[in-house]
């Protein structure tokens, strides 16, 4: 690899973390519709006509708000006997509407300015235009070189160099799209779930770059210096190409989460499946790329389809993921530091049995996002813990620390799971955030002034009783 190959994958790798950690989870509250109404029953939808797409099968409507100031609806109905929920954004107009005709047509002013309301995922767009744009401008400059020559004694090398306009270009893009951006999205209404589709599909860009010079350069992939045009491209295609997607189609946030982890798990998975067939070299390169795309494709259809058949919160999604991350360490583990298909084989079945599984135990939950954040941590937490008992260990073999890691992780996504799990069923809801009836419930009470009535005479308790005092010393009940 030559040394601009080296320097531009660096770079990548730079990038990539700093992509991977800039994502974070926001707190979403319930709100008021209007004063001291909080939901909206079937009585008052069917009185007022209102939500009249869910006519048919509606339980209720509550009101979020994200910190970010954007407002939410969630709905839970019925549909073919099932309890089904829906999550999408609520333009300020929208909610304007809605509030007038729950409060019998009174003009109710909005809470804040429109531009900064909800559909409004403007600043999380204008944030996301404006990262990538820095790194994209990175993978693009090195294309900006002129060869220098350096003289030392007995002889010269010839190296290239950025141009000094070509170390200058990321930053001055950066500049350049915040400035557009901000100047280009004025008071439009910008759906969060498209600025989220950008957010995640210029990431996975970079990756998907990668597979495209794959496919045209084969094995010349690292050889060449176009490397980092098909990169820097591709992430500033894939990004505004899935922005548009979910703008054209409406998308709730779910369904952006659920096709960003369809996207990224059919991406890795497709190769993973690859390798464990065949035996990776420099003269399958281009299969490699292909099984990159094809399995992207396949992981966003598969997502698509099942969170219209089977939705899925935010939270339950980031749930979802964590758990596949736990079980590509397993995985991992069980691949005895190989590089062979045996070792593509072990890091694929364990990927795909930890998706799987983490699929079917969110089935009957409704995680909000920082619930599915926390179960993330969770899992975070205990691997810290699993890695420090491993260390603590001392233990020779590969396999051995690596598993003690994902032991841990794996007990703490099920703790974090079944605590908030069990939560939301002691709150009286069910998985889809229905009322449910609860469990059995024990009350015992202790009532000291029975006990007083026993110092007092006859005719005093007669005239306590009289006057409907309690006179009950211990009470228990039992419900179901």
């Amino acid at each position: 690899m030559n040394t601009t190959g080296f320097r531009f994958l660096k770079q990548l790798v730079f990038a990539i973390c700093i992509f991977g950690s800039s994502i974070s989870f926001g707190q979403t509250e319930q709100v008021a519709f209007i004063p001291g109404v909080f939901e909206i029953t079937a009585d008052q939808r069917n009185e007022k006509q209102i939500l009249e797409k869910y006519s048919d099968g509606f339980q209720r409507a509550i009101l979020l708000r994200e910190a970010s100031g954007e407002y939410l609806i969630k709905v839970d109905f019925l549909k073919r006997g099932k309890a089904w929920s829906e999550q999408y954004p609520i333009s300020s107009d929208e909610l304007l509407s809605l509030r007038n005709a729950l409060s019998g047509g009174a003009i109710i002013l909005p809470t804040q300015p429109a531009n900064t309301t909800a559909y409004n995922g403007r600043y999380y767009l204008i944030t996301s235009a404006t990262v990538h744009s820095i790194f994209q401008g990175i993978a693009l400059s090195e294309l900006m070189t002129k060869d220098e020559i350096y003289y030392y004694p007995g002889g010269s090398d010839t190296f290239p160099e950025k141009t000094r306009f070509g170390r200058a270009f990321p930053l001055l893009v950066g500049a350049g799209t915040f400035a557009s951006s901000l100047f280009l999205t004025r008071n439009k209404p910008i759906l969060a779930s498209a600025a989220n589709m950008h957010f995640f599909g210029s990431g996975f860009g970079y990756a998907h770059g990668i597979g495209l010079g794959g496919i045209i350069l084969g094995n010349e992939i690292f050889e060449e210096n176009n490397t980092p045009l098909f990169v820097g491209l591709t992430s500033i295609v894939e990004g505004w190409a899935m922005y548009f997607v979910a703008k054209r189609n409406n998308f709730d946030y779910a369904r952006s989460a659920a096709w960003n982890t369809g996207n990224f798990w059919g991406t890795g998975l497709g190769v993973l499946a690859y390798g464990a067939i065949t035996e990776f070299d420099d003269e399958n390169i281009r299969s490699v790329g292909i099984s990159s795309f094809v399995g992207a494709a396949g992981g966003i259809v598969l997502m698509d389809f099942l969170q219209k058949s089977q939705p899925r919160t935010t939270g339950d999604l980031r749930a979802i993921n964590a758990a596949g991350l736990i079980g590509t360490t397993i995985g991992f583990g069980f691949s005895d530091e190989g590089s062979g298909r045996g070792a593509f084989t072990s890091l694929f079945a364990g990927s795909g049995l930890g998706l799987a599984a983490s699929y079917l135990l969110t089935n009957h939950t409704s995680f909000d996002n920082a619930e599915g954040g926390l179960i993330a941590l969770g899992s975070l937490v205990g691997g810290l813990a699993g890695g420090g008992i491993a260390i603590v260990a001392d233990m020779d073999s590969f396999s051995g620390p690596v598993l003690i890691t994902a032991a841990g992780a794996a007990a703490g996504w099920a703790v974090s799971y079944l605590f908030f799990k069990n939560r939301n069923r002691s709150t009286g809801k069910d998985g889809m955030g229905l009322e449910r009836k609860r469990g059995t419930k024990v009350d015992f009470n202790f009532n000291p002034v029975g006990f007083g009535m026993l110092q007092q005479s006859e005719e005093q308790q007669i005239r306590m009783l009289q006057r409907n005092v309690p006179g009950d010393m211990l009470g228990f009940k039992l419900t179901f």
